[in-house]
């Protein structure tokens, strides 16, 4: 009679295959092309492993090589491999409180179809389902023939809980939005998985996805400790402690908005006190006190325009409110100590606002000789194609760690891969 397989050493080379898949791909990400013996030594394995890992790879079209290159020696030539970033594609959707913002994503992080809007204007929750289905629907159709769609990531301020956590939306997570500026409140967002079907469905906050892609391809790549720091309509942080997203209880942390960063005056906060960087520096404070200057305008938008146009009044209310974050940022360093603190969105309002930021912070430090290092401005590009790699992040995190799942040969099944 036939012995059955021990499932569970099955189960450990499995896991061991993938995992080992998954650090050659990441590797390749931080520092490829590589050849395979640098690949071998940089991740203490053999080259008879890197051989067959490789092969695997390149068989399932995630990798191929590039020509020869010499080496000091006399020696055989090295031949490098590479990510077959074009490949594999991700459908990257931001659903903004004015428009949709949305593109194709490839594997290194890189824009390559976008960024295309949709403008809408404050919009419910059935209403942003339907602009995600159409947005997926449209890059689908733009997807390159060598190339394929792999998943979709929908990002939105505000809090997006994920509960319970584990596998992916369209596995059963049960997504809740609260938006305060678009009056979300505990909306389901639960239906953009079968309106995305077929594609996999990752839905996150926008400040934590934005952390993700800088992690793995911005400015906090090495960066073991950094707050992520989004300026927009809204204006939110994401905390990155020991590689790990700190979301705190149901997910709604951090909030940034009521920290005391201006004099006690002025517009109150929802919170009831004033000075909390919300009634400062927030979109509705903006806009209000624009009006008072006598700005015809209805968004921190239309306010950031005038103040790239040369308006005076517009660039000293932008001045004023990158200011007030500069606050914050200085309360948030003290506090934590972070590697580093990235400035996303629409930070770039003003030409010199990453430094008006560190020169405040500057300011709290006893040592500010490191500034410039300390606060840095993002490496995702301007903000419309920075909120499409973000969304595209959470999907581009689970393809490099199940990247055998998503690639199965033409003969095999998901099943065959992960039994």
């Amino acid at each position: 009679m036939a012995q059955q397989p021990n499932s569970g050493n099955a189960r450990r080379a499995t896991d061991i295959r993938r995992l080992n898949s998954a650090s050659v791909l990441r590797l390749l990400l931080d520092e490829g092309p590589l050849a395979r013996v640098d690949i071998a030594g940089k991740l203490s394995l053999t080259t008879g492993a890197v051989t067959r890992i490789t092969a695997e790879l390149a068989e399932r079209g995630l990798i191929h090589e590039l020509e020869p290159v010499a080496t000091p020696d006399a020696g055989r030539r090295r031949v490098p491999v590479d990510i077959a970033a074009g490949a594999f594609l991700v459908a990257g959707i931001h659903i903004g409180l004015e428009l949709t913002t949305f593109g194709l994503v490839d594997l290194r992080g890189r824009l390559v179809d976008g960024p295309r809007t949709r403008r809408h204007g404050p919009i419910s929750v059935a209403q942003a389902i339907e602009e995600a289905k159409t947005a997926s629907t449209i890059l689908v159709d733009a997807c390159p023939p060598q190339s394929r769609v792999i998943g979709v990531g929908v990002i939105s301020g505000g809090f997006v809980l994920q509960k319970p956590s584990g596998p992916p939306v369209n596995d059963g997570w049960q997504i809740v939005a609260d938006h305060n500026t678009l009056g979300w409140r505990s909306e389901s967002l639960a239906r953009l998985a079968p309106a995305l079907a077929p594609l996999e469905t990752f839905v996150d906050n926008a400040y934590r996805a934005h952390s993700k892609a800088e992690m793995m391809f911005g400015a906090a790549r090495g960066a073991k400790n950094f707050i992520e720091i989004f300026v927009g309509s809204l204006t939110g942080a994401a905390f990155v402690l020991d590689g790990s997203i700190y979301s705190g209880q149901n997910a709604q942390a951090p909030d940034i908005t009521h920290l005391p960063v201006g004099p006690d005056q002025g517009l109150p906060c929802h919170c009831g006190r004033t000075g909390c960087l919300r009634s400062v520096a927030g979109a509705e404070a903006l806009v209000t006190r624009a009006r008072q200057e006598g700005l015809d305008v209805a968004t921190v938008t239309e306010i950031s325009h005038l103040a790239r146009s040369g308006d005076n009044v517009a660039r000293a209310l932008i001045r004023s409110r990158t200011e007030y974050l500069g606050e914050a940022v200085a309360i948030l360093v003290e506090l934590l100590s972070p590697e580093k603190v990235v400035l996303a969105g629409a930070i770039h309002t003003l030409d010199n606002a990453v430094d008006l930021v560190r020169s405040v912070v500057a300011q709290r430090q006893e040592d500010s000789s490191q500034i410039d290092d300390l606060v840095v401005p993002t490496a995702l590009g301007e903000p419309a194609s920075a909120n499409i790699v973000a969304a595209a992040a959470g999907c581009l995190v689970d393809f490099y760690d199940h990247a055998l799942v998503h690639s199965p040969r033409p003969t095999e099944t998901v099943n065959d891969i992960t039994a």
